[in-house]
């Protein structure tokens, strides 16, 4: 089985952009492949570990409250 990367970020609320860079810097897809690459079950597990250790930024800032 395999998932695809923005699928993966998605599920981590993590920007697929950072996601595929960071696959990209650690040989799991080569660069200039879209999200849209698919990675093996393997690796999306090792993807989760490294996003899991709060080292990524969320996909979106919350929004302040006006109030």
């Amino acid at each position: 089985m395999s998932i695809r990367v923005f699928a993966l970020a998605k599920d981590l609320n993590v920007d697929k952009n950072l996601v595929m860079e960071w696959c990209s810097q650690n040989g799991l897809v080569t660069m200039g492949r879209s999200a849209l690459a698919s990675i093996s079950d393997e690796d999306a597990v090792k993807v989760r570990e490294h996003f899991a250790k709060g080292t990524a930024r969320p996909s979106r800032t919350p929004i302040a409250d006006t109030q």
